[in-house]
């Protein structure tokens, strides 16, 4: 048991951290972004035969922009705060616990995980009026993108507590079923973009995006998306496809996987060659939640049983593995590029090179007008394309030569 001191001094930091917090400077003034672009992106469900995983998309008018997340002073300040409090809650169950009489002690548990799961609403809550701003031009990308990684930092602390609880627990067979139920929702707030993104905002870990972060919101959800070490990533949330209201219209995994291989029918194909699959359906929360290796690596999944639909979709995708074709190839003075491209709207790859002597040439990447990313000396570079219809573009040796993925 922790002393009281501790109690103390733990509640004395949260107080002190608030005023600075709230006075923090925005994430990513000296980040590279692209400027905001907007275009209807009515794509739900991107399905058909090209021998690549269906893609969950947005719905209506999507405002796309890229961020390069970097140390921030004020994201690492809201996430120390976000850890004190949650800290503080936990350190107040396990103070009085001897003092708890043994016939409350079950509630007491029960209440302290209703706790963490009214914390997982106001961190979707949060994160939706985020995306909205963004998508009604009153904030900029790196807003949204500091904001899901404080949630998928805090969700992180909330899976931490809830297996610290199991040493309290009284009925170990309730709790086991608790658990993976809270589990299950603290999932929907993870993901390896969003995690990458707090690495690098706090610069407490060595994960380097190797490419800005693509940020895309609508009133639907968001997507956020990025390319790293040979890895397409790729999370997307869409907020009108869940309802816990709703009853439930998919009763039992059966019903759930029928569903599931209607939305990704080449994942669970021979081609897609799906293994390791992990299938769970979570009751109290109306969720099904599937995960997946296949031929291009991983799929995670979280359905909901009212809508029948997906509200929360990440993807891990090998590069080396998908689909690709050669879109074109466009002459400058003295560079030409090579463009390739990957199905459903996919990464695209630039290869520049010297048009007489076919060496590599270190070129920058426009998005919009905008510089995303490199080629670097090897002339080459991948970056995630929007949803939202963009010109873009490649600037070598002071001139520029515009590009077209889809000819």
């Amino acid at each position: 048991m922790r002393n009281a001191l501790s109690v103390a001094i733990a509640a004395l930091l949260v107080t002190s951290l608030l005023p600075l917090a709230s006075v923090a400077a925005a994430p990513g003034s000296d980040s590279i972004v692209a400027s905001p672009s907007e275009a209807n992106t009515a794509v739900a469900q991107q399905t058909g035969p090209d021998g690549t995983t269906e893609r969950l998309g947005l719905e209506g008018s999507a405002t796309s922009a890229y961020a390069d997340p970097s140390p921030d002073f004020g994201t690492a300040l809201a996430a120390t705060d976000d850890e004190l409090r949650r800290e503080w809650a936990f350190h107040e169950l396990e103070y009085n616990w001897d003092d708890i009489p043994e016939n409350e002690r079950q509630d007491r548990i029960e209440a302290y995980n209703a706790q963490i799961l009214d914390r997982l609403d106001e961190l979707k809550a949060r994160e939706r009026a985020a995306v909205r701003a963004m998508a009604a031009g009153e904030i900029p990308a790196d807003r949204v993108l500091s904001t899901i990684a404080r949630n998928d930092h805090e969700a992180e602390i909330l899976r931490t507590n809830v297996d610290r609880l199991e040493s309290y627990a009284t009925s170990p067979r309730e709790f086991g079923s608790m658990r993976r139920t809270t589990k299950g929702a603290i999932a929907t707030h993870e993901g390896p973009v969003r995690d990458a993104a707090f690495q690098m905002f706090s610069a407490t870990g060595q994960t380097k995006i190797l490419t800005p972060i693509l940020v895309e919101s609508t009133e639907s959800g968001a997507l956020v998306s990025s390319v790293t070490d040979g890895s397409y990533l790729r999370e997307v949330n869409r907020y009108d496809n869940r309802d816990l209201s709703r009853p439930r219209q998919l009763e039992g995994i059966t019903a759930g996987t029928d569903r599931l291989a209607e939305l990704y029918p080449w994942a669970l194909s021979p081609e897609g060659d799906a293994t390791g699959k992990s299938y769970d359906e979570l009751l109290p929360r109306h969720q099904f939640t599937f995960e997946m290796y296949h031929t291009q690596g991983l799929l995670r999944v979280h359905l909901d049983s009212g809508t029948t639909d997906v509200f929360r979709e990440t993807q891990e995708l090998e590069l080396a593995r998908l689909p690709i074709e050669t879109a074109g190839s466009w002459s400058g003075e003295s560079a030409t590029v090579e463009l390739n491209v990957t199905p459903r709207v996919g990464p695209i790859q630039f290869n520049v090179t010297d048009s007489e002597t076919e060496s590599p040439l270190d070129a920058t990447i426009l998005v919009d007008g905008e510089p995303v990313t490199r080629t670097g000396e090897d002339g080459a570079a991948w970056i995630v394309r929007p949803l939202a219809e963009s010109e873009i573009a490649v600037q070598v040796d002071g001139e520029t030569i515009p590009v077209e993925p889809d000819p």
